[in-house]
């Protein structure tokens, strides 16, 4: 990708950003994030063709940062899977503006199924690739077939803790302890 594409698309990202947190997907439109650019119309609408696909590249960008597990997990701590559980309970924790733009999209977007399509597919595939790579590469796992289904299911229920975080307005740090357990249960008997 070309340096000036890559600022351009980064600005109008930026931009949207913006545009969510305050308006919230669903009435946020084209014209606000363009309003939040120093590009004319046409300039947006030559890297994106809708709201849709910003928001597509928008979650792509929130999400990936969070994969670099290297910087973030305990690489003492003898258990990766326990790490690992810690690691996406903080994230449950934390309101940072990442974390809430991921929930308002979740929630917004709920009645588009070929949008959370697309951003499951975000989410859920590189997520599922990136994070049993990193686990394979520090522990023995007994069976990759059954722990990948087990790691299938452990991203679905975050994104619905996510989603409800805020939707519900789930306070995660009063039921910390049973998250913990509830996500270690999922990876029960995986390593040797």
């Amino acid at each position: 990708m070309s340096n000036i594409r890559q600022k351009r698309e980064e600005e109008i990202i930026n931009a949207a950003m913006k545009v969510f947190l305050e308006k919230g997907y669903i009435h946020a439109t084209m014209e606000d994030i363009i309003d939040e650019t120093e590009l004319s119309k046409g300039g947006v609408y030559h890297y994106f063709n809708n709201k849709a696909d910003i928001c597509v590249k928008l979650m792509d960008s929130v999400t990936s940062d969070r994969l670099d597990l290297t910087d973030k997990l305990n690489m003492d701590n003898p258990d990766i899977i326990e790490e690992l559980c810690y690691y996406f309970i903080k994230l449950l924790k934390t309101d940072s503006e990442e974390v809430k733009l991921a929930s308002i999209i979740l929630i917004d977007t709920r009645n588009d199924i070929e949008l959370q399509k697309k951003i499951h597919e975000q989410f859920v595939g590189r997520d599922l690739s990136i994070i049993s790579e990193y686990i394979y590469s520090r522990t023995n796992i007994k069976n990759k077939k059954s722990f990948e289904r087990k790691l299938y299911f452990f991203l679905e229920i975050f994104h619905a803790l996510l989603y409800y975080k805020y939707i519900e307005r789930i306070n995660y740090y009063q039921i910390e302890s049973e998250l913990k357990e509830m996500f270690m249960n999922i990876f029960n008997e995986v390593q040797t």
